[in-house]
């Protein structure tokens, strides 16, 4: 007889479930919105001007100048192709 089992863990399962589903609707992903302001639990509703959120007009949020160290160091010795071309040496 399987049912009698499986109405002794269901009960568990879906304690589990909803306590996971609590923790996901608790997380913050800690970004900020196009004025550098986001809602914490300890200081509430702030803005950091130095911390801009990404615009919708850019794909990147990495600055050219970032970028530019970031593939020099990552593709020094690869082949000079795709993302790595211009970048090798």
């Amino acid at each position: 007889m399987q049912f009698p089992k499986l109405m002794r863990v269901l009960p568990i399962l879906l304690g589990l479930s909803m306590s996971f589903a609590a923790t996901l609707a608790a997380a913050s992903s800690g970004g900020v919105d196009s004025q550098g302001c986001h809602k914490s639990k300890s200081l509430g509703h702030h803005c950091h001007p130095g911390r801009v959120g990404p615009s919708s007009s850019s794909g990147s949020t990495e600055a050219s100048n970032h970028r530019e160290r970031r593939l020099k160091r990552e593709c020094k010795g690869a082949v000079n192709a795709g993302l790595c071309q211009g970048y090798t040496r």
